[in-house]
């Protein structure tokens, strides 16, 4: 499943406004979804909002270790695990228990990545643009 969402989630207001429109997708899969975030703040903030409104489990990584965070997950079977980018590599839930997936944003480098930094200029010293030949390519790749 996938929807564009108008929320901007960095600016006041933004966390509120992204779960409220998420609120009906979870209810729908009865939970059974991970929420992953790319900043630990909107991960906060979103567990906080959906814990104030919603009756499933809302499981915070960060709260617990990530081993214990899945086994929890798994035994509820209806819950929200609201997480960053550690659960977006090398998680394996079997069966029906995780239905849906859910990214707040593409997952951009920092623009002070020193790394990053450095591939932006030398694509500008060959003469191309660094949003279409670096940036966005290297989110794809994290995205996927």
């Amino acid at each position: 499943m996938c929807a564009a969402f108008p929320a901007i989630p960095n600016h006041p207001g933004g966390a509120r406004q992204l779960a409220r429109m998420l609120r009906p997708l979870i209810k729908a899969n009865n939970g059974r979804c991970f929420l992953l975030c790319t900043s630990h703040q909107m991960m906060r903030k979103l567990a906080e909002e959906f814990r104030a409104t919603l009756l499933l489990p809302v499981l915070l990584q960060g709260e617990t270790s990530k081993g214990q965070l899945l086994t929890q997950f798994v035994e509820a079977s209806n819950a929200l695990l609201v997480a960053t980018s550690s659960f977006w590599e090398g998680v394996d839930v079997r069966g029906d228990v995780l239905f849906c997936a859910i990214i707040d944003k593409l997952p951009f480098t920092s623009p002070d990545d020193p790394l990053l930094k450095a591939r932006i200029e030398d694509c500008r010293l060959r003469g191309g643009d660094p949003f279409n030949d670096v940036q966005l390519p290297d989110a794809v790749i994290r995205l996927k």
